[in-house]
């Protein structure tokens, strides 16, 4: 009689570790799913504003590439984008404090806008999750061949005498981008 009172203690103990078991990894799987999420995207748009904006200093371009890598394609995609606008905003501010200064201070302007420029440039290399440090992208005299769109142009909208107006003097801004640059002995990025 004793044996048999032993093997149902037996059998109890593995039923309380069965529950136990199944009980943390309910725990587990419920804690994975609940912790807060880590937001790349969030961190990536908050150092690009912080590198756009003459903030940022060399760990900052670090930890955008750090976490590009471990960001997916939509997300990065979406950062691009962000980036791109940023970049238009800024661009088109420099261009309107070009043409409204002095002619004293446009030198001044040209170089705080190459100084952008060249980080907006790094920025964008930071965030190529396939670039190389010894590759186009980082070489900004050196061409690179591009792919092509593999597709048909799409439909080009006349131009309104707005945006052409608009063409001419960011054109005009580029020259003398290009021109500052050349006498400072700069070269200045491409962005294909």
């Amino acid at each position: 009689m004793a044996g048999s009172g032993g093997k149902r203690d037996r059998g109890k103990g593995r039923g309380w570790l069965a529950v136990a078991v199944v009980f943390f990894a309910v725990v587990a799987v419920a804690g994975w799913w609940w912790w807060p999420r880590e937001d790349k995207l969030g961190d990536v748009l908050q150092l690009q504003q912080k590198l756009l904006a003459g903030d940022a200093r060399r760990g900052d371009i670090d930890r955008v590439i750090r976490t590009i890598d471990r960001m997916d394609r939509d997300d990065i995609r979406a950062a691009y984008r962000a980036a791109g606008a940023s970049w238009k905003a800024i661009e088109q501010s420099a261009i309107d404090a070009y043409f409204a200064a002095d002619a004293a201070e446009r030198p001044q302007l040209l170089d705080e806008h190459l100084d952008r420029l060249a980080t907006f440039h790094e920025l964008l290399v930071a965030m190529n999750p396939r670039s190389r440090p010894d590759g186009a992208a980082y070489m900004p005299g050196r061409r690179r061949r591009g792919r092509g769109s593999g597709g048909t142009p799409a439909a080009a909208k006349p131009a309104t005498p707005a945006d052409d107006a608009a063409r001419q003097l960011r054109d005009r801004f580029t020259a003398a981008l290009a021109t500052r640059a050349r006498s400072l002995g700069r070269p200045l990025p491409e962005f294909r």
